[in-house]
């Protein structure tokens, strides 16, 4: 993982989550989406029984005990089990990886991106979730010292479940952010702060042209020259009304206490 992110390599955890924002937001068709996330895989699979054979197995690496029953065991009970726990332990482990990914990107310098990603995977290898990818090195690693495994049972009750699994918490942490934060980079009005910023100010507005509004009806009288007042008068380039402070010049004019005085506060619905 720290080699991927720093390097920037192809990993199919990491694929799910990126690849799902890009299809939701049309970047990318469905073509591409399963290009990726496919041919990821596929190559993420070769390269980790590759590396299995050759750094695990040619190098008798696990063949004494205790390393031979561990790995032995662990296929076993990978092949084993049931394919609907397999799939539910698969979805929180891509999402702390790609909460991982996530926070390694974000780091600035080397240690930090060190710390960021080792904590998140610490938790999903901790708590025994299950991934893919890492269940690539396990199933055949065990079955390369002789572990009692059908293969297809284990690609079955193992692989395809956690495959599905993980796909599913990496979309689901794509689009979470997607929903969050929009991203699009600040263009056009899908910007989410922008347009909570406009609401705020709209719903400000519109509280202010209301009390000068129950101002004007609870005093009864016309107030003294000068005093402070809020006039509502058509914007210049907007179909909204534009709310401003003026002095009291006639009677299309609500006066409101200095309190009430806003300058400059546009507002969309309505007026006063």
């Amino acid at each position: 993982m720290h080699f991927i992110v720093f390097f920037g390599g192809e990993f199919y955890s990491g694929n799910c989550m990126f690849m799902t924002v890009g299809l939701v937001r049309r970047r990318v068709n469905v073509r591409s989406f399963l290009y990726v996330l496919l041919g990821s895989l596929a190559a993420n699979f070769a390269g980790c029984v590759a590396a299995t054979y050759l750094f695990g197995r040619a190098t008798e690496l696990f063949a004494n005990e205790p390393h031979l029953s561990f790995v032995r065991g662990l296929a076993e009970g990978k092949a084993r089990s049931d394919p609907g726990v397999t799939l539910l332990r698969a979805i929180p482990a891509n999402i702390m990886i790609c909460i991982s990914i996530h926070l390694g990107i974000s780091a600035r310098d080397m240690f930090g991106k060190l710390a960021a990603l080792h904590f998140p995977l610490t938790v999903y290898t901790v708590a025994g979730f299950e991934h893919a990818v890492g269940n690539f090195v396990a199933l055949p690693l065990g079955a390369m010292y002789g572990a009692d495994a059908d293969l297809l049972r284990a690609a079955w009750a193992n692989l395809l479940p956690a495959i599905a699994g993980n796909f599913v918490g990496g979309a689901a942490v794509g689009l979470s952010e997607l929903l969050l934060f929009s991203w699009d980079q600040g263009h056009g009005n899908t910007n989410q702060l922008h347009n909570h910023a406009h609401d705020a100010a709209d719903a400000r507005a519109r509280a202010l042209a209301l009390q000068a509004k129950r101002s004007l009806l609870a005093a009864r009288r016309r107030p003294p020259a000068g005093f402070p007042a809020i006039r509502v008068s058509p914007g210049s380039s907007s179909r909204s009304p534009l709310v401003s402070a003026h002095s009291w010049t006639g009677a299309d004019i609500a006066w409101a206490p200095a309190a009430a005085k806003s300058d400059g506060i546009r507002v969309r619905h309505g007026s006063a």
